[in-house]
């Protein structure tokens, strides 16, 4: 197999391990490139307590441009004439106005000049009933 078809071939299978999504039937391919420098994640406990009823909106972080995710990403190496290139593949980004899910980790980034974070803030939810 010539080494053209092979790259191609390479890069449609990255393409399906990338694919994301947002329902069970909603494929979405997003990929980023490591290739210049991003900023840092936001920064926030790890640990937050809500109550039910609040929405992701609600999470406390500090940060520019927040986006939440459901799930960490996927990173795919791919090797073209010895160099490596890795790419980052991520889910669609959660509505901020859905609610919390107790227990639950959603994962934050931030954009800073058209540059998402790479690195991502892990924050799992505690919801209470009540007013407290």
């Amino acid at each position: 197999m010539k080494t053209g078809n092979k790259l191609l071939m390479l890069l449609f299978f990255s393409f399906l391990l990338g694919c994301t999504t947002n329902s069970i039937n909603d494929y979405v391919p997003q990929s980023t490139s490591f290739e210049s420098e991003t900023p840092g994640a936001p920064v926030g406990d790890k640990k937050q307590h809500f109550k039910v009823g609040d929405l992701i909106s609600n999470i406390v972080v500090s940060g520019s441009n927040i986006k939440w995710y459901e799930k960490e990403y996927l990173t795919v190496t791919v090797v073209n004439n010895g160099k490596n290139n890795k790419q980052l593949y991520r889910l669609i980004p959660l509505n901020s106005s859905d609610y919390l899910i107790n227990g639950k980790t959603y994962y934050a980034t931030q954009t800073i000049n058209k540059k998402e974070s790479v690195n991502m803030l892990e924050v799992t939810i505690f919801l209470t009933f009540g007013s407290n």
